[in-house]
């Protein structure tokens, strides 16, 4: 360059270089190892000299650098299984949550399932048993899974579900 000034380090308290500047005093080595691009991390400066650190040294900031690029992967990768995971969990939630959720239960396909197991007269005697299920029976198109009538009506009839069967799967049963 034609300005006067000389290629200088710019350097750290403890010697490292960090980059290139232009300057009025002349650096040894310091124009050489910019233009041959010498990596920043190997040199160093001291008494108006650049130098390369010794192969041991580089060797060392190489391998941290490989341990470092390592850590990366690794932390990359369990973050991937870590999402992967919580995904798996979420979706199992959701199915959970889609299995528990309110639903509609069709009137006609609960005595369905009860005229299967032969008990739909004796269900139909616990409907009439009572003028207000009687009424609530006829004023609903459908029956709410979670609705709590529907659940204590359940209860009163369990005696009448198949071994094995509970009120919730009657119900899932018999979704509308």
């Amino acid at each position: 360059m034609s300005d006067g000034l000389f290629t200088v380090p710019i350097v750290t308290n403890d010697g490292q270089i960090t980059g290139w500047t232009r300057g009025v005093y002349l650096v040894i080595a310091a124009a050489h190892h910019k233009t041959i691009g010498t990596d920043l991390r190997f040199l160093r400066y001291a008494d108006g000299v650049v130098y390369e650190i010794s192969q041991e040294a580089k060797d060392a900031i190489l391998a941290q650098d490989a341990a470092n690029a390592q850590a990366a992967i690794d932390a990359a990768a369990q973050a991937a299984i870590d999402a992967a995971a919580q995904a798996a969990i979420d979706a199992a939630q959701a199915a959970i949550d889609a299995a528990n959720a309110p639903f509609e239960v069709s009137k006609f396909k609960l005595c369905m399932e009860f005229q299967k197991v032969g008990k739909l007269s004796d269900f139909m005697a616990f409907i009439n048993a009572d003028a207000e299920i009687t009424f609530l029976w006829h004023a609903a198109s459908v029956l709410d899974s979670d609705n709590q009538m529907v659940l204590a009506a359940l209860e009163n009839v369990s005696s009448l579900l198949p071994d094995g069967c509970t009120a919730h799967d009657l119900l899932l049963q018999c979704k509308a």
